[in-house]
């Protein structure tokens, strides 16, 4: 298993052997200082006679000749960490391919420091023997060191398998829906496709986890509207679902469509198409992010601001909406987008007239997911809000920050530090808003759940669960709970539906009552149960005389937990 910190453990071990027997050969060719005879004469300069295990070694080494060693062959050894930087990629690459670049990397150094010496001392070369006798002692030297470099590689590899791997039994510990068999990046289902990939190529799989679209790309961007983003040989283009090229591959840089428009880029310049490709507008912009919801944020270059350039955003023509100069934090979503006034150092929510939506002023906001935002008061508190600006529950500071990623009823935590020692030390896992760990922090990497599958990543490659949590309890549209029909409960022998129950929490919200987190769902349900009573009875029944029954394991953490 590679990890983003084996390049740069392998580069050093490959500097510490090269540079111990480079020192070696120069310890073996110092000269001692002569001794003084008396304090008026002094002898002539003399070598001290070495013992016999330095006579081997200067033998074996150095051939018994005094080198001169160029001080920029150092230069050589030096550039191997930024070098390794630009072209190893651990995300990619195997422990083979790895271990090919570095022995490569090896015989180039040596080839070129043996030229350097040699050129540098032409004199002791000039003799035939002296030359060969050299060229064998450093051949042998490169195959030793060689040698020492894959039996190091080896250590390490041994040493990290056994620090960052999965337990053997992590993969059993779920139910797959897609067996964990494929590479990618951040893998989310969209449209019914995913993007994935094996060996470096990417593609796209259904959500039975077949390929429906050849793995032949070098980088996929999730389906939106119909189209996605892939690159090849650089450049970026458009496919649609049938793996037909849309637009062809001619961007530095693509986004997702949204609105009927992508944002993409050629060299300095970014440009919005639409879906034929055609340019819509050009820009001077230094950046544009997707489209949502009719507007796109965008990074305006502004000499006169305290940062040289500032957000905004723009309609569907290009036009700048606000006015005003604010630091915008996220995206538009869900009628709304949290900005900074720069004046007061206060963050609130505005709409896309620059109206504030939420009359709240908050230390920072984040913006809204799935109904829900993270906001941090000017008390220091911090709480999950909804668009009427009600709490729904009190969370602390680092799950304001994991709501950043909040998708379909769950929010990403983690385990572990980012200590730079092996991202896989960094666990992550799955918990809803209310604090109950569906998912355990075990998996090296979680992906953002998607239509109903959440990809997991285990022993380096990625698979799919489904989401643990009944649909109603994924969404906040209060039209799509009315239709959802998943029983979750009995009260008197009449049904209590997912969505049901959601609705009359959202209800209780807008009431505004005082109820949060979980206390919210038991008293929206004593409220069901008394209804589903009246209905039986026609009469007002005792809480603690009504019969019920809870079937699913989610609503039961809900309304039977602490």
């Amino acid at each position: 298993m590679i990890t983003l910190n084996t390049p740069f453990i392998l580069a050093l071990t490959l500097i510490v052997f090269f540079a111990a027997v480079r020192w070696l050969e120069w310890y073996l060719n110092e000269e001692k200082p002569s001794k003084k005879a008396g304090n008026a004469v002094r002898e002539e300069n003399q070598k001290s006679q070495p013992g016999p295990i330095k006579r081997s070694l200067k033998k074996f080494f150095l051939n018994d000749t005094e080198l001169k060693r160029p001080w920029y062959i150092n230069l050589l050894i030096a550039l191997i960490f930024p070098v390794q930087f630009l072209i190893v990629d651990p995300e990619k690459w195997s422990i083979w391919q790895i271990e090919v670049f570095y022995a490569a990397i090896l015989i180039l150094i040596t080839c070129l420091d043996m030229l350097f010496v040699m050129r540098a001392n032409r004199a002791i070369f000039s003799k035939k023997k002296k030359k060969s006798h050299y060229i064998k002692t450093e051949i042998i030297q490169g195959i030793a060191m060689l040698m020492i470099l894959a039996i190091a590689i080896g250590i390490i590899q041994v040493h990290l398998d056994r620090t960052y791997a999965d337990p053997p039994d992590l993969a059993d510990r779920v139910d797959w829906v897609i067996e964990p068999t494929f590479e990618a990046d951040w893998p989310r289902f969209s449209e019914g496709l995913a993007p994935v990939g094996k060996s470096g190529n990417q593609g796209f799989i259904d959500m039975e986890g077949h390929i429906v679209i050849p793995l032949i790309y070098d980088d996929a961007d999730p389906f939106s509207e119909g189209l996605a983003a892939v690159e090849e040989d650089g450049k970026w283009g458009y496919i649609d679902r049938q793996g037909n090229q849309v637009i062809p591959c001619q961007y530095d840089e693509a986004f997702a469509f949204g609105d009927g428009l992508a944002p993409v880029q050629t060299g300095d310049e970014w440009m919005v198409i639409d879906r034929q490709g055609a340019i819509a507008f050009r820009t001077d912009y230094k950046s544009i992010m997707p489209y949502h919801e009719g507007v796109a944020t965008v990074e305006v270059r502004d000499s006169e601001y305290h940062s040289a350039t500032h957000d905004n955003l723009i309609d569907k023509s290009g036009k700048l909406l606000f006015k005003g100069q604010y630091d915008l934090w996220n995206d538009f979503n869900e009628g709304c987008i949290p900005v900074r006034n720069l004046e007061t150092n206060m963050s609130y929510y505005l709409d896309k007239n620059e109206q504030t939506v939420i009359p709240f002023n908050y230390n920072e906001a984040r913006k809204f997911l799935g109904g829900y935002a993270p906001v941090w008061f000017k008390d220091g508190g911090f709480a999950l809000i909804d668009h009427f600006g009600n709490v729904v529950i009190n969370i602390n500071e680092d799950e304001f920050y994991d709501f950043s990623s909040f998708s379909e009823g769950l929010v990403t935590f983690h385990r572990g530090e980012w200590n730079g020692k092996g991202e896989n030390l960094y666990r992550s896992g799955f918990k809803d808003i209310y604090g109950n760990v569906l998912i355990p922090a075990d998996f090296q990497r979680t992906g953002t759940p998607g239509e109903g599958l959440i990809a997991l990543r285990v022993n380096g490659l990625w698979g799919f669960i489904k989401n643990p949590l009944p649909e109603a309890a994924r969404v906040s549209d209060p039209a799509l709970w009315q239709a959802d029909r998943t029983e979750i409960a009995t009260v008197e022998g009449f049904p209590v539906y997912a969505g049901e129950l959601e609705k009359q929490v959202y209800d209780l919200r807008v009431e505004g009552g005082e109820s949060l987190g979980a206390a919210a769902y038991k008293k929206a349900f004593r409220q069901l149960m008394a209804d589903k009573a009246l209905a039986k009875f026609n009469k007002q029944m005792e809480p603690d005389r009504i019969r019920y029954q809870i079937g699913n394991e989610y609503y039961k953490l809900l309304l039977l937990g602490k």
